[in-house]
């Protein structure tokens, strides 16, 4: 069997030269049709259309030059990306900076650790959500936010709110919601973990978000854990030429379970110390990133946050927040949805035979 990649199987299917289905170069008998031998026809095909692409995916592995064999024009370009990015890799990797040298220094800075696991109950995910839609002209927002358990129960639920209108500042709003459900977690919880940088919570407009987020943090540093999984900042290696994050660095350095040197930076128009710290739960999982408030975070409250988290964590990722986002994310499909119930969608009119 042999597989093409053609726009005529669909798009995205791969044709397959040959019978469609076991019998089908075989005119059907036109009386005694049986819906049985119909259905058994129909469950070939699927079976036949799958093994194909299974195929096509095992030959594209194999033939990077020729990935793509669908859209002549579509598969051109994406051709001679992948031909410039294979040619560039190099190049490439050694733009970022000293990156043997930084690569050095990174690992240098870390500290292998497998947390055991600390099965206290008390961990609360706290993240908020926001969205917009705009129809002819009449905008409609909305935002939330949870605190959820890592079992999936929402445990805080702020009333989410929706309104028609702009509103320039959306993600302030989130944020205010965010930082009371973060007040209200932290009545009940032992440890409340809020999704993102405390970083940006310093860097926003919002002045009253910033302030609510200090008072709340305040006496809890170790109790309020800030995460994030993605990071851009280069405080740790900006001043040997680094061009990417440090969390790149990091990554790149190894795949050992453990933390990086805790480091105590001064917040954006603030006075206050924010610690960070990079950490890896188990083997090979992905890195996140650590932030408390304070400048007195020691490496041994990182190992006992570590093992809170050991406990609790799902691909190397805190479940509470896995549950708290999936518990809270508004999408433009459930905008989308709100619309028509708003009554703002304008009644489509006969129109009139053009002569």
């Amino acid at each position: 069997m042999r597989v093409i990649g053609v726009r005529e199987a669909g798009g995205n299917l791969p044709r397959v030269d040959g019978p469609r289905y076991p019998g089908a170069d075989r005119a059907a008998p036109e009386q005694g049709h049986s819906p049985h031998r119909g259905r058994a026809r129909a469950a070939a095909q699927i079976t036949l259309r799958i093994a194909a692409r299974l195929a096509a995916r095992c030959a594209w592995r194999g033939k990077a030059n020729d990935f793509y064999q669908g859209d002549p024009a579509r598969g051109g370009v994406l051709n001679d990306l992948i031909r410039q990015a294979v040619a560039s890799k190099e190049r490439v990797v050694g733009s970022l900076g000293r990156c043997d040298e930084i690569l050095e220094e990174a690992r240098r800075r870390w500290t292998a650790h497998e947390a055991p696991r600390d099965e206290r109950p008390g961990t609360l995910g706290v993240d908020g959500s926001c969205n917009s839609i705009s129809y002819q002209g009449v905008e409609l927002w909305a935002a939330t936010a949870v605190a959820a358990t890592p079992d999936g129960r929402r445990e805080i639920v702020i009333e989410p709110r929706m309104e028609v209108g702009r509103n320039p500042s959306l993600h302030d709003t989130m944020r205010r919601m965010e930082a009371e459900a973060c007040a209200r977690a932290s009545e009940i919880a032992e440890l409340v973990l809020v999704d993102g940088s405390l970083r940006t919570v310093f860097i926003a407009d919002d002045e009253a978000s910033r302030n609510e987020v200090m008072r709340l943090v305040r006496g809890n540093e170790t109790r309020i854990i800030f995460v994030s999984k993605t990071s851009e900042v280069d405080f740790e290696f900006g001043e040997m030429g680094s061009v990417a994050g440090d969390m790149w660095y990091y990554g790149r350095a190894g795949g050992e379970a453990g933390f990086s040197r805790p480091l105590a930076k001064r917040a954006p128009r603030s006075s206050a110390q924010i610690t960070s710290t990079y950490a890896r739960i188990s083997r090979d999982a992905p890195l996140i990133k650590i932030e408390m408030l304070g400048g007195g975070i020691t490496e041994r409250d990182v190992r006992s946050l570590l093992a809170r988290l050991a406990a609790q964590c799902a691909g190397g990722y805190p479940q509470a927040l896995r549950q708290a986002h999936n518990l809270c994310t508004v999408t433009g499909e459930d905008m989308a949805r709100i619309v028509p119930f708003l009554g703002i969608i304008s009644p489509v009119g006969a129109r009139a035979v053009l002569q």
